[in-house]
């Protein structure tokens, strides 16, 4: 689009070749006419009208209805036969409308298909333009209708309506223009929608909407729609037909469609929320009713903490609506379940997490026999104690805990941390008194895992 700010060298190029061709037309004026072109007019300070109201996302009107009308703005205008041109200069700024024509052909009553931008519109197409403070289109598209194209030696009397769509996109400025005396109205109003919308809901939902009418000789059209605004709208596409109509009974009809989306249940379930390091989980994603989408397709993704998201799992979900994955988390992790929609359902999102608690061991050496769950130590040997993490966590801490049977009840007797060595383990040596003795080694939880305690080891010194 240019606007006013735009100085980029395609910019510059097309304002030169605009510049030419106003030039030219303004040549024309002074030098004798060819038999098959009219003399160009031009008419200063005309009476002269223009209404617009521009649909939401449109860049030109920027969602507004406006109206100029003379003597608060002045209207200025050129007719060639072929070409008209308009300037509107008011309060709010500058305004200019020129609707052109296919080249070599005169510009009279009817309607003109397929408009692009004037003054590049190709041979066999109508242009057209409407810009206005600061704001233009690089390329266009639309249609025109010609009411009145009259020429005198004294004036020019000219009207028209025009629907102009910036860029290709859907949104679109319409609006009338009219230089000289107002005549008999025979042009329909021009009628501006809110363009397709889409809503999602559980079932059949209100939408509400804006129009917008406007209309050279009738400041005030109706316009009706339905369903009306605020309706109750059924699941699926529903098309909403309006038609303006002004006071001298012209009408215009456009459409747009509504369309109404479930939100498509989707779950994310897994068989445990948390495990030990080495266990399996059940991710299962269901698609509920998966008989009534046109996309039975689900997509599973893992996400371990400190790691980067991967696809476990995508396919086509069975007839219970299930895609389903066994999978063996190192570390915490997110599963995300996605499905894309499609035509009727929005898309929609679901996450479930896994924590995974370590696997902490302990055993002890240095006894010389057994008696039941004990292992006997001789009094004044050392009680070797390994401990072991998975999965291997070296540089961390692993603690380990001497608890002493006495007066009834396990009471700890000592305590320490270790640093975990490359291999995933951890070593200490108790030396005890003669009693009866437990032992055990305690992971705690970090940002990856979950923490874990070994079984107690029971021993007794004699």
């Amino acid at each position: 689009m240019i606007d006013g700010s735009h100085s980029g060298p395609r910019g510059r190029s097309r304002r030169r070749v605009a510049l030419l061709a106003v030039s030219l037309a303004a040549l024309a004026a002074s030098a004798p006419a060819e038999a098959a072109t009219a003399e160009v007019r031009q008419t200063g300070s005309a009476d002269g009208a223009l209404v617009f109201a521009s649909e939401p996302g449109d860049y030109i009107g920027g969602g507004q209805t406006r109206s100029f009308s003379s003597p608060a703005s002045t209207f200025t205008a050129s007719f060639d036969g072929t070409t008209f041109a308009a300037s509107i200069s008011s309060p709010g700024g500058g305004w200019s409308v020129t609707i052109a024509a296919p080249a070599g052909q005169p510009l009279q009553p009817g309607t003109y298909e397929n408009a692009t931008r004037w003054p590049f519109n190709p041979p066999g197409q109508p242009g057209l333009s409407v810009s206005g403070e600061g704001r233009g289109c690089n390329t266009l598209s639309g249609r025109f209708t010609v009411a009145r194209a009259e020429q005198t030696e004294e004036t020019t009397i000219f009207e028209a309506s025009f629907v102009q769509h910036c860029e290709g996109f859907g949104p679109a400025l319409v609006g009338q223009i009219r230089i000289g005396p107002a005549g008999a109205d025979t042009l329909g109003p021009s009628l501006a929608l809110p363009g397709d919308q889409t809503a999602d809901a559980d079932g059949p939902t209100p939408v509400s909407y804006t129009t917008a009418a406007v209309d050279l000789g009738d400041p005030a059209p109706t316009v009706a729609c339905t369903p009306s605004s605020g309706s109750l709208f059924p699941l699926g596409t529903t098309t909403v037909a309006c038609t303006a109509t002004d006071a001298g009974g012209n009408q215009t009809t456009r459409s747009f469609d509504v369309r109404v989306r479930v939100r498509m249940p989707l779950s994310l379930a897994v068989s445990r929320r948390t495990i030990r390091f080495g266990q399996s989980v059940r991710v299962t994603a269901r698609l509920t009713p998966s008989v009534e989408t046109e996309n039975p397709v689900v997509s599973i993704y893992a996400r371990p903490v400190g790691g980067t998201r991967a696809l476990v799992a995508s396919g086509a979900v069975n007839a219970l609506g299930d895609l389903s994955v066994v999978l063996k988390p190192r570390r915490n992790t997110t599963y995300i379940a996605e499905w894309a929609g499609d035509m009727t359902y929005s898309p929609r999102s679901r996450t479930s997490a896994v924590s995974v608690h370590v696997v902490t061991t302990s055993r002890i050496s240095g006894h010389y026999g057994v008696a039941g769950k004990y292992r006997l130590f001789r009094l004044g040997n050392l009680v070797k104690q390994v401990g072991t993490v998975s999965p291997n966590h070296a540089g961390k801490q692993l603690k380990f805990v001497a608890q002493e049977y006495s007066r009834g009840a396990w009471r700890t007797v000592a305590s320490a941390r270790f640093r975990i060595r490359r291999n995933g383990s951890a070593v200490a040596y108790f030396g005890a008194d003669r009693g009866t003795y437990r032992t055990r080694n305690v992971f705690a939880r970090d940002t990856d895992h979950l923490g874990d305690a070994s079984p107690w080891i029971y021993f007794r010194v004699t």
